[in-house]
């Protein structure tokens, strides 16, 4: 079973936001770019840049309020990388684990 998207209420005035900008001919930073796709590229390199451009968008709050209610893992959201990263596994050989030692003390 697949998890159906459904707009939060913060999903919507984000939207109602973006479409009165445009509509007075202001545009956000990740409409009117050429390189639009970094908001969601799969190049951490390429999203870091995007996020740089987010500061001083006029939606910046809206933008932020419908990343947390909608709990996003991905993309750029205000100025934010939500992406989840994943960890390396620690490599498990024994000569690479910390050895932890006891040192006796005297009194």
């Amino acid at each position: 079973m697949s998890a159906i998207w459904s707009p939060t209420k913060a999903d919507r005035e984000l939207g109602r936001a973006v479409r009165n900008l445009d509509a007075v001919g202001v545009r956000t930073p990740c409409v009117s770019s050429p390189d639009g796709g970094a908001w969601l590229s799969e190049n951490p390199r390429q999203r870091a840049k995007a996020a740089g451009r987010c500061h001083g968008c006029p939606v910046f709050a809206d933008c932020d309020a419908a990343a947390t209610a909608g709990r996003v893992v991905f993309g750029v959201w205000a100025g934010r990388d939500r992406t989840i990263r994943r960890r390396k596994k620690k490599d498990k050989k024994p000569g690479n684990q910390r050895k932890l030692t006891t040192e006796r003390t005297e009194r």
